[in-house]
């Protein structure tokens, strides 16, 4: 049985978010079509195949959820790591003080 202490360590919980490098110039729009064009392309599909219409991020979002784990490229991934951090900014953070903690015996405030 895994336990919240070894799956925290074993993906990293607590390091801080460091997200791997993007070409200079590149941005979250362009990394975020990079990354459509080689989901759609690990389908068969073109990106000319998706209506002018569709919502970028609900295709990516979408398409990451039914694919199996593991085999993306280091390019993709960076390309992920712009568009999640562009979003997260866009949203704005949550102060950890403003954050509720479960109560109870195993709960754990960091």
């Amino acid at each position: 049985m895994t336990t919240a202490d070894s799956y925290s360590d074993a993906i990293r919980l607590l390091e801080p978010f460091v997200p791997l490098p993007t070409p200079d110039g590149t941005t979250a729009d362009q990394s975020g079509r990079d990354i459509l064009v080689w989901l759609l392309a690990e389908r068969g599909l073109a990106i000319d195949s998706l209506p002018a219409d569709a919502d970028q991020d609900a295709v990516i979002r979408n398409l990451l959820t039914v694919r199996r784990p593991g085999g993306i490229p280091a390019t993709v991934l960076a390309c992920l790591d712009q568009v999640f951090a562009s979003r997260a900014r866009s949203r704005g953070a949550v102060a950890r003080e403003k954050l509720v903690s479960a109560r109870g015996p195993r709960a754990v405030i960091a």
